[in-house]
């Protein structure tokens, strides 16, 4: 599995080829063959590497990063309302889930010194044909990396790469309460829609769901 396919459909001054790279003093991915802006460059609304962090390289998901992701999300699900999933997935259906999101979503993660602390990913908002150009998005980091702008700039990566892709609108759903995710996705210019209350049933108490949403 490639966790490269869905750059063919990003336009080009996303993403530089080759000996784009080096006048624009990029850092490669993929064999040289194509790599993410980490330096400012004429056109580029990804985030310089300055901002992200010296230390920090966002890619493109591949299946050997599953067991990483496993190790971040499961906590969210066993210790936290953060996630509505009772039961964390093992390695596979993480690697079962990124398969199935890549053909049509961007999937990013984020490194530090060579260890995966983040990831983020578009998906389906809901099964309706008209709904095609709707996203759901989600952003996860590791405990010992949250509040040093892992998540910030995964979405200041994530949300152009989708427009790019044709997508309209993001929808972001936070359980409540949720402070830090709240003015996360606020600062990234997220809008609140209202909230569903009391729709999901976790450690013996109901929670609220907010929903924001964000035009790409």
């Amino acid at each position: 599995m490639s966790g490269v396919g869905w750059l063919s459909k990003i336009p080009k001054w996303l993403v530089c080829r080759g000996d784009q790279s080096a006048a624009c003093g990029y850092s490669k991915w993929d064999s040289g063959h194509s790599c993410l802006l980490q330096r400012e460059c004429p056109g580029s609304v990804f985030l310089s590497k300055s901002l992200c962090g010296s230390n920090m390289n966002v890619r493109p998901v591949v299946a050997a990063d599953a067991a990483e992701i496993q190790a971040i999300y499961a906590p969210y699900v066993t210790d936290s309302t953060i996630s509505f999933e009772e039961v964390p997935p093992d390695t596979m259906e993480v690697e079962r889930r990124i398969a199935a999101l890549l053909p049509q979503y961007p999937y990013l993660v984020a490194e530090r010194d060579g260890r995966v602390v983040g990831y983020a990913y578009a998906s389906q908002h809901r099964t309706r044909s008209a709904y095609r150009n709707s996203i759901d998005v989600a952003v996860y980091v590791a405990p010992g990396a949250q509040r040093r702008g892992v998540a910030r700039c995964l979405y200041t990566r994530l949300l152009p790469a989708a427009a790019s892709l044709g997508f309209h609108a993001a929808f972001a759903g936070i359980a409540l309460p949720n402070k830090a995710s709240v003015g996360l996705h606020e600062a990234m210019g997220f809008e609140p829609l209202g909230i569903y209350r009391e729709v999901g049933r976790k450690f013996d108490a109901w929670h609220d769901v907010g929903w924001w949403q964000r035009l790409l």
